[in-house]
C-alpha cells in the first residue's frame, strides 16, 4: 500500500521515513515497523494486508 502510494509523494518525505526503517541493516527494525504499522486492522483484513506487504518488500528488493 505505501508503495502504491510513493508517487504521490513529491518531496520524497513520506517514501524517505519509510524505507530508513525498511532498509536497516538489522532486519529486525524492518520488522518490528512494518508490524507496528498494521497491529490494529481487524482480522479479516489481515491476509490482504500481508499480502500487499509481501508484495511490496518483492519490489524494493
Amino acid at each position: 500500500m505505501d508503495a502504491a502510494n510513493a508517487k504521490w509523494d513529491i518531496c520524497n518525505k513520506i517514501i524517505d521515513k519509510y524505507l530508513k526503517y525498511i532498509l536497516d541493516v538489522k532486519p529486525i527494525t524492518a520488522i518490528k515497523f512494518i508490524k507496528s504499522r498494521y497491529r490494529n486492522i481487524e482480522d479479516s483484513m489481515q491476509p490482504l494486508v500481508y499480502k500487499d506487504i509481501r508484495s511490496d518488500l518483492q519490489k524494493i528488493k
